[in-house]
């Protein structure tokens, strides 16, 4: 399947799941929901980088993938504000249920975007037929690339997904940040990244690909570490 199609697929299903959270009345109902918007943004998610790499030549690859992410961070930013301010002006069910629809919404527009919009180069396509020795086999094969894959599922898994998670319930169970701040605190870190993503681009094409990752993951740990004193002065 091409990119575009991935791409599509993926976002109506995040769609669906985020709209099925509005009728959530049981557990496993909501693990059902979460599955389906899970599933759905990791295909859209994957498969819009390579729709991305696909559009532009290779020299623009790097600053398309950092303006790609300067957007999505400052949507990002952007809609965990609102919802903040609408959560902590009324605290009702209909507030979620309304952010829930509002949320599927945003996906399903995004997929007719792509369907109507994104014009794939023939030539993209025939290189992406014809292409051998690309397939998931022969990524098996590349331990090296594993390697980075295992690296990269510990640094997601285990550090940015586990804090943003946890910055939430957190912040409610031993603070006195409400929703509102919250949606404040993301925002400002969101914004951060959208400001220093293009400057950072730059840094990093001027060294090796190695040394940009690993000194992006040491500023990462030295960031969580820093959220210790916090914990230890504000917990119960």
């Amino acid at each position: 399947y091409s990119a575009k199609a991935i791409v599509i697929a993926g976002s109506l299903a995040s769609a669906l799941g985020y709209a099925g959270f509005a009728f959530v009345d049981l557990p496993w109902q909501a693990f059902a929901c979460s599955i389906v918007s899970g599933a759905g943004i990791g295909m859209a998610a994957a498969a819009n980088r390579v729709l991305i790499i696909t559009l532009v030549t290779r020299e623009q690859r790097a600053a398309s993938v950092a303006l790609a992410r300067v957007a999505g961070n400052f949507g990002l930013g952007f809609g965990a504000t609102v919802a903040g301010f609408i959560v902590a002006s009324a605290q009702q069910l209909s507030s979620f249920q309304m952010l829930y629809f509002f949320d599927a919404v945003t996906y399903a527009v995004f997929a007719l975007i792509v369907v109507a919009a994104v014009r794939i180069p023939r030539a993209a396509t025939v290189t992406a037929t014809d292409a051998n020795g690309t397939g998931f086999r022969a990524v098996a094969r590349d331990r090296l690339f594993l390697t980075v894959i295992a690296a990269n599922i510990g640094l997601v898994v285990v550090g940015h997904t586990f804090f943003s998670n946890i910055l939430p319930p957190f912040a409610k169970a031993h603070t006195a940040v409400g929703p509102a701040g919250i949606g404040i605190i993301v925002l400002v870190n969101t914004l951060f990244v959208v400001i220093a993503q293009i400057p950072a681009v730059r840094v990093v094409a001027r060294m090796r690909r190695t040394h940009g990752f690993a000194t992006a993951s040491a500023l990462f740990a030295v960031s969580l570490l820093a959220v210790l004193p916090a914990t230890l002065i504000h917990s119960e």
